[in-house]
């Protein structure tokens, strides 16, 4: 049983209703879906397709997201076809994405973020000895908003800033190696 103190000192960082929230986003295929949705509006068929989950499992996670306001479902009507019916984020969800990528985004003043990535997009850390890093710049967050970039691309930049850390730097300075433009990496003018 929790007790008083630890709930005022809970809802003093984060509100319940906010918790709540949070805490509905509990399984690794409601994360998948937040993701998925991240990049647009998805009907049921090509979130089942997208994740390769099984009807059931999907439904229950849609519903339990549905249910806590985290996406929202439409019909889209067309003349002359049948309808169909899509799920995106809510205000919400978004917040959810968006306080997401603030937790690995440098926020502040003009200071760029220099991140390591292995050229192929692969999960595996950098390996200078290969040629296989680029170094790219990255505006604050508050400069990139997080819709601009694709959840794939996102996740590539939050692998990259990890395997910086595991990176072997020492086969050449970082003042050696040429910068690309900001943003050519990521798709943003």
């Amino acid at each position: 049983m929790i007790n008083n103190k630890i709930k005022q000192m809970a809802d003093k960082l984060i509100p319940e209703d906010l918790r709540s929230i949070l805490l509905s986003v509990d399984s690794d295929v409601k994360w998948a879906i937040l993701s998925d949705l991240s990049e647009g509006d998805k009907s049921f068929t090509e979130l089942k397709k997208d994740l390769e989950i099984d009807n059931k499992s999907l439904s229950y996670n849609l519903y339990k997201l549905l249910e806590n306001g985290v996406i929202t479902h439409y019909y889209k009507h067309e003349f002359f076809k049948p309808d169909f019916s899509f799920y995106r984020l809510t205000n919400i969800g978004k917040g959810i994405i968006k306080s997401i990528d603030y937790i690995f985004y440098v926020p502040g003043d003009e200071t760029q973020l220099e991140t390591l990535v292995a050229t192929d997009g692969s999960l595996k850390p950098a390996e200078p000895e290969s040629g296989e890093l680029v170094l790219m710049n990255i505006k604050p967050y508050t400069e990139v908003p997080s819709f601009s970039l694709t959840a794939d691309k996102r996740n590539k930049i939050r692998l990259a800033k990890i395997n910086a850390n595991t990176a072997d730097m020492t086969s050449k300075p970082s003042s050696q190696l040429e910068l690309p433009p900001i943003g050519s990496n990521l798709g943003i003018k």
